[in-house]
Order: structure tokens, then C-alpha cells, then sequence
């Protein structure tokens, strides 16, 4: 298939460090609390992630119902 050409447009990220950095916290949460806690205890462990390592971020934001 064409798509299966296309993936290479797929793996350039816009910012590589943040992703990076992102990635890290939430493999971080996964072996943290393992799979089986409530959305709230992987929001507060991720928010207190980005808190230290100083990631601005906005919590549960409210987005339009097209998504």
C-alpha cells in the first residue's frame, strides 16, 4: 500500500526533546502504578512529572465536540 511508503513523513517530530521528555514520564507512570489505577492517581503522577521537570502543560482541557 502507498501508506506504508508514506510512514517516513511520520517519524520526524516536531519537537524530539519534549517528546522524548514526555514519552519518559508517562513509561515513568506506567511502571509507577502499573495498569490498574483510576484516571485521576495517572493524572496527578503526570502532572507531578511535568511539574519537576518543569513542562508547561494544561490539564483536562475542555475541547469542541469535533473531536
Amino acid at each position: 500500500m502507498n501508506d506504508v511508503n508514506n510512514m517516513g513523513n511520520f517519524t520526524k517530530l516536531v519537537y524530539p526533546k519534549l517528546s522524548y521528555k514526555i514519552t519518559g514520564v508517562l513509561f515513568d507512570t506506567h511502571n509507577n502504578l502499573g495498569r490498574f489505577c483510576n484516571e485521576q492517581q495517572y493524572s496527578d503522577f503526570i502532572e507531578d512529572k511535568l511539574k519537576k521537570l518543569k513542562i508547561e502543560y494544561e490539564r483536562e482541557k475542555i475541547l469542541p465536540k469535533s473531536f
